[in-house]
């Protein structure tokens, strides 16, 4: 009956194109050897390998003929490219609230508002202090933020601490983050002084 099911039937069609998509034998005889367990664990190796490969081809961009990383994305690139990469939710993510999710992926993705982030409608460099104008130099740095920032302060904060997978790190950035750009709403625009 299988037989028949997987040659005469539309579903056989699309489970045979399937598989050939994955790489995957479609001759029931070859797949007969194989135990249930053989041949499940097969076919989940087979999709996340394809299902890796696409997601680093979505993480890429071709201008002018080259390959590089997308600006919002890049961060994530390396791990995605790790042979023990498993596609799953980040375990900082799991673990934060509802909240502090929205405030991790606005910042780590390239949302808070600052020149390098906004090219479109902002300048790359900062007009007041004429060096890029990175989430680093608004945080830190810049003299026309310094009511909100830790311009005055002897100490910095480490804008890169916002891609730690230590809740704990996380918890601590975010409310520094959060003094300079508006995290409540996650929409990272800039808090007004």
């Amino acid at each position: 009956m299988t037989k028949v099911m997987l040659k005469e039937t539309g579903w056989g069609k699309s489970i045979k194109e399937t598989l050939t998509r994955h790489n995957l034998t479609t001759e029931l005889k070859v797949i007969q050897h194989f135990s249930k367990n053989e041949w499940t664990k097969m076919v989940k190796n087979a999709i996340e390998r394809n299902n890796k490969e696409r997601l680093l081809e979505d993480l890429h961009k071709t201008e002018l003929g080259e390959r590089r990383r997308k600006t919002k994305t890049t961060s994530i690139v390396n791990s995605v490219e790790e042979t023990n990469y498993e596609r799953k939710p980040l375990p900082e993510i799991l673990l934060s609230s509802k909240q502090e999710t929205k405030a991790i992926l606005t910042s780590r993705f390239g949302m808070l508002e600052c020149g390098l982030n906004y090219k479109g409608s902002q300048k790359e460099l900062c007009s007041v202090c004429k060096v890029s104008d990175n989430e680093d130099h608004r945080l830190n740095h810049c003299t026309k933020y310094r009511e909100t920032n830790y311009y005055d302060h002897d100490t910095k904060t480490n804008f890169d601490a916002i891609y730690s997978n230590d809740l704990v790190i996380l918890r601590e950035i975010l409310p520094k983050i959060g003094k300079v750009w508006n995290l409540r709403n996650a929409n990272g625009t800039i808090n007004d002084t």
